[in-house]
Formats: structure tokens, C-alpha cells, sequence
């Protein structure tokens, strides 16, 4: 069995209903919130649950509590309303799309005017969307920065510009800024630790060149680190680069080292369209998913029926969006002063139906049970899993 997304939690419809009722005025500032008691029985959850809700609410700045009176709905104030600017490389791509969704709730509980600007991966489209929210004046910047390699210059016009710029998912060496990230090396620790937890020795790790990445730096060490906590050495040989989609001579090499007779049986990809590619590369060549080679990917976010199927990491993107917002607020405030720090958000394995041991044969079959090459894969036992496009 495998887990397609998360559940909502128990408050979720207390939150979305107190958050209506103070949007539209019901509640109007200053108004007295139901007593945790009422709230207790009108939503059947608990005290916790309760608790929980309003301290969501609380950061969104919606609500406040007052010592021994309650919880009130936060008056809003005439003074000056903050602007921010949001950029992100693809703000229609999973990852991207669940950020601003966390952004939004938040900067729309704190009455904040949000400006989505995308870089499309481009410098000189980072560099542009940076230069105007400088001139409008933008109390702040949340950015998913591009690789640094390839817009070295592109952050530097923000230093001394007034413009309090918050980084989610990495942080760019050389500015010490807040970062809100998934935690990276966990969650490729994570991943790796369930293959081989699975019987699978012989492992690889596919991945994007962008290795100065600090997010795909962090899962090639938390990979490396599953390793040697098992006492399996690291070849790099096994360290397998590729884009999404993949380019022809990546699939071809990826082609030959699947049909090596020194071939993985189990493959860490670094996100979860690569690990959905591979899956049809793999099937494509016969082998079977989890039959002959297991995959775990790295998000959970692409939820469609290509990757449904995956066992995954996911990474809590719609989170990381809304304490993006929270830091920026506790900086514009003056609550949170000094140099910028981490903020890391825990991640979760989502168990999926690619992982499974590996088979003992000393001969790896094709789908139609001839044999293929001679190595140490699996019999292909198991029915391959029908991805669609």
C-alpha cells in the first residue's frame, strides 16, 4: 500500500472558518473568539487540536491571545502596509506553486501585498524582477534563488537596499540571510536508509550537475552518509547526472549502467520527475519497477498519475512558504534582529510501491523472462508498475 498525500490535520476546518469569519468582518477587531471549551465541542477535537489552530492563526496574525481573557481577533492597524515581492524560478511547477500557496495564506492574514515574479531559471530575469522590487520600495524579497553559478552578480544589488530579503529551500554563499529549507540531508538519508534497509548493497544516486546547489549538495551528502553508516564505500561511478527531462546521451548512459552486469539494483533520485523518468527509461529497456531495479524520489509533490506510484520524500513546501512569511514579519517588526539563520522543517517518507528486495538470482530477465545480462539483479518477479505519461 502507498500513501498518495499527507491528511489534512484535525483543525484544518476551525482554522478556515475562523480565518473566513475575520476576513469578512464577522469577527470583526478586537472581537473575543469562542472559548476553547465551545470550540472543543462545535469542531469534536481536542484541547490540543484546539491549541494548535489558533496558534496557526496566531502566526498568520489573524488572532492573539491576552492572558487570562482570551483570544481576539487582531485589530488591524492604518499604518504603512507592507509590500513583498515573491520570485521564484517556476512559480507553476510543484515545488514552487505549494511555496507561494504558503506565502499567500500567510500574507493575506497580515493584510501583506504580494508580487509573484518568476525567473524562468534565467539571470537576467532575476536580476530585472530584484532591480524593480528595489524601486518599488518592497518591504521585503522572498526568493528561491537560481544556481549561483549561473548569476553570481544577481543578489549582490540588494545589499544596502532596504529591501529585508528572506531565502527559501537554499541558501547563496556569501549572504547571511535567513533561509527556510526542507531538511535536505535527512530526507537523502532517509531515502537511501529505506533502500538498504530493503536488502539492496549496490546503490546509485541520480541526480542534477547543479552540485553547487546547496539543496542538491545536501542530498548527495545525506546519501553518501546513509552509505558509510552501512559500511558500503561510495563510487562515484554510481553518481549518475541527468536533467528533467533528460537529454539523449544522459538516457543512453543511464541505459548502458542499467544494463551493466555490475548494474544498481536500487536508485536515490534527486526529485521526483527524474525518478519518474527513470522508471520508464528502466521499463522501457524491460526491467521491472520494483522487480528488478527499486527507485525512491525526493518531494512528494507531483501527485499525477506518473509519479503516484513512487515512494518518495516529502518535503513540507507550502510550510516552508508560510514561516518564510513569518520570519520576514518577526525582521520588519524588529523581534528577530541579528545575522540570519537556518530554519530547517523536518520531511517524511511517503511509502510508495517501488521499493522491494532484491531478488537473489544471479541473472537479471527481461519482462518477456529471457535472460539479459549476467549480474547481481533480480528475476523480475514482480509485475511492473504501469506509469502513464
Amino acid at each position: 500500500m502507498f500513501v498518495i498525500a499527507r491528511r489534512q490535520p484535525v483543525y484544518a476546518e476551525l482554522v478556515a472558518d475562523l480565518r473566513h469569519a475575520i476576513h469578512s468582518g464577522r469577527l470583526a477587531p478586537g472581537a473575543r473568539l469562542p472559548s476553547e471549551a465551545e470550540l472543543r465541542q462545535r469542531y469534536g477535537i481536542s484541547r490540543v487540536s484546539v491549541r494548535q489552530g489558533l496558534a496557526m492563526l496566531g502566526e498568520e496574525g489573524l488572532v492573539h491571545p491576552e492572558a487570562g481573557r482570551g483570544t481576539f481577533a487582531t485589530a488591524r492597524t492604518a499604518s504603512r502596509v507592507h509590500r513583498v515581492c515573491l520570485l521564484l524560478p517556476y512559480p507553476g511547477e510543484a515545488l514552487c506553486a505549494r511555496i507561494a500557496a504558503g506565502v499567500s495564506r500567510a500574507a493575506t492574514g497580515l493584510g501583506w501585498e504580494v508580487t509573484l515574479c518568476s525567473s524562468c531559471d534565467d539571470p537576467d530575469l532575476e536580476r530585472a524582477a530584484i532591480a524593480r522590487s528595489i524601486a518599488r520600495r518592497d518591504s521585503g524579497l522572498i526568493v528561491l534563488p537560481i544556481d549561483p553559478r549561473d548569476a553570481p552578480d544577481c543578489l549582490g544589488q540588494l545589499s544596502g537596499s532596504g529591501v529585508t530579503t528572506v531565502f527559501v529551500d537554499r541558501a547563496v554563499p556569501g549572504f547571511d540571510w535567513d533561509v527556510v529549507e526542507s531538511d535536505h540531508q535527512v530526507g537523502a538519508e532517509t531515502a537511501t536508509s529505506h533502500l538498504l534497509q530493503a536488502g539492496h548493497r549496490n546503490l546509485a544516486f541520480l541526480t542534477t550537475d547543479n552540485l553547487t546547489v546547496r539543496s542538491v549538495a545536501k542530498r548527495l551528502i545525506g546519501f553518501r552518509a546513509a552509505l558509510s553508516e552501512a559500511g558500503i564505500p561510495f563510487l562515484p561511478q554510481r553518481l549518475w547526472f541527468a536533467r528533467s527531462p533528460m537529454r539523449p546521451e544522459e538516457r543512453e548512459a543511464i541505459r548502458h549502467a542499467l544494463l551493466a552486469p555490475d548494474r544498481p539494483t536500487g536508485v536515490f533520485a534527486m526529485n521526483d520527475l527524474l525518478a519518474a523518468e527513470l522508471v520508464r527509461l528502466a521499463q522501457g529497456e524491460g526491467l521491472e519497477v520494483p522487480g528488478d531495479l527499486s527507485i525512491v524520489g525526493f518531494d512528494g509533490l507531483e501527485r499525477t498519475a506518473l509519479v503516484s506510484q513512487l515512494t518518495t520524500v516529502r518535503q513540507p513546501a507550502e510550510e516552508v512558504g508560510l514561516m518564510a512569511v513569518r520570519i520576514l514579519a518577526e525582521r520588519l517588526n524588529g523581534k528577530r534582529t541579528g545575522p540570519g539563520q537556518t530554519t530547517t522543517l523536518r520531511v517524511e517518507l511517503l511509502e510508495g510501491a517501488t521499493v522491494a528486495p532484491p531478488c537473489p538470482s544471479a541473472e537479471l530477465h527481461r519482462s518477456d523472462g529471457t535472460a539479459m545480462v549476467h549480474g547481481s539483479g533480480p528475476v523480475g518477479s514482480l509485475r511492473p508498475l504501469p506509469f502513464h505519461d
